[in-house]
């Protein structure tokens, strides 16, 4: 895009649908990361959580013919999966569930994320630690 009058030109971005805004001249860092939420669970027990997803307008994302795919790992680099949480998604909502088993086999500290595949595209909404605390009866 070139400018139309005299005014020094300056880098421009996008800034959504057909709207263009001027770059700061500072450094500018652009951030696609997921939400942390770190847990801390009592081992053998059964969890469940939400996660409300919205869409860039703040508006309850519409998650139909969505995939779900939740995760932990002892570490990010583990090749091994050490359990997943069930998903079940209704309307903006997604609900992950940890069962007992699963959780009183998972290492004392260990790493999730959750990520959503719509029309292809991945991407990863929510990523924390687990701590668990260890359970008394067994």
């Amino acid at each position: 895009m070139s400018a139309t009058n005299d005014t020094p030109q300056r880098p421009l971005v996008p800034g959504g649908p057909g709207v263009i805004m001027p770059l700061s001249t500072g450094p500018t860092n652009l951030l696609a990361l997921p939400a942390t939420v770190n847990l801390t669970l009592y081992q053998g027990d059964d969890f469940t959580f939400r996660l409300a997803v919205y869409d860039a307008a703040r508006q309850p994302a519409d998650l139909d013919g969505a995939t779900v795919r939740a995760q932990i790992r002892e570490t990010a680099a583990s090749e091994q999966v050490a359990g997943e949480f069930q998903p079940t998604i209704a309307a903006s909502i997604i609900n992950l569930h940890l069962t007992s088993a699963i959780s009183a086999g998972l290492p004392a500290r260990c790493v999730w994320d959750c990520e959503i595949t719509i029309e292809g595209r991945v991407t990863t909404i929510a990523a924390g630690t687990i701590d668990q605390i260890a359970e008394v009866s067994r």
